[in-house]
């Protein structure tokens, strides 16, 4: 398990439970042995049907495409980044791929091999496949990576692409302060005191996102101007806080 990755992506209880459930002994079913096969076959050869995918994954929604298609009807490029948050909020919270592609996608992210994960992303074709995928960034240097690459590939909304990609850093980047912000709260727990070490691991990972936030924005803001001009951030800058003020949920993040 790399704590580096797992910390910032689960709260100290969460985590500490996934440890737990880690060490007990657990026999893989057929589907999940299924799963693990066919992602294999998939890191070798990236070739596959899309449409299969899309037929096989499953939504609250009952997994048609066209229960969705009204929010891409007759739109373009430009248009869709409008609708970027309705998008983003209707396919993540309705869609979920085969777990093969969780299991490729998160293989991929973790050799580091940012042109192959590009080109799963790539295949899957559908926006609203390709949204659910991008939910599976889980480090800084994911977003910075895939969107360093983003432009090399051919996507069907490719300005929607990368305004879903940051969209879903936005969201990561605030529920990452939340999570680093519980391994600082002292509360009586039945927690073994191996996860002292850990909870002490999240004090430090919090003390330096919270003095770097800044840094990390400003290289992220220079990472998106590959994809947008320097007058869309700075809107999309405003509509962030003008979205923070009247939501006032988040208190630990701090205003972009």
């Amino acid at each position: 398990m790399n704590l580096d990755i797992e910390i910032p992506n689960r709260n100290f209880h969460e985590l500490c439970n996934v440890i737990k459930w880690k060490e007990t002994p657990h026999t893989y079913n057929k589907e999940e042995l299924q799963a693990k096969s066919i992602a294999d076959v998939l890191y070798n050869n990236m070739t596959f049907d899309s449409d299969d995918v899309l037929k096989h994954s499953y939504s609250c929604a009952h997994g048609k495409e066209g229960t969705f298609n009204y929010l891409l009807s007759g739109k373009s490029d430009e248009e869709l980044q409008n609708d970027v948050s309705q998008i983003y909020h209707c396919y993540s919270c309705y869609i979920l791929l085969p777990s093969e592609y969780y299991i490729l996608s998160n293989r991929l992210l973790r050799e580091g091999n940012y042109l192959q994960w590009l080109t799963l992303l790539q295949n899957l074709k559908h926006l609203f496949l390709q949204s659910v995928l991008i939910m599976e960034l889980k480090a800084e240097q994911h977003f910075l990576a895939i969107l360093h690459n983003l432009e090399k590939y051919h996507f069907e909304y490719p300005k929607t692409m990368a305004a879903l990609i940051r969209e879903y850093w936005f969201e990561w980047s605030q529920q990452v302060s939340v999570n680093l912000h519980s391994y600082t709260l002292n509360e009586d727990n039945d927690y073994d005191k191996r996860f002292l070490q850990i909870q002490r691991q999240g004090e430090l990972k919090y003390n330096d996102w919270k003095a770097h936030l800044k840094d990390h924005i400003k290289v992220m803001f220079e990472k998106l101007q590959i994809c947008f001009t320097e007058q869309e951030l700075t809107r999309w800058a405003a509509t962030l806080k003008l979205k923070q003020r009247e939501s006032r949920k988040d208190v630990h993040y701090g205003s972009i």
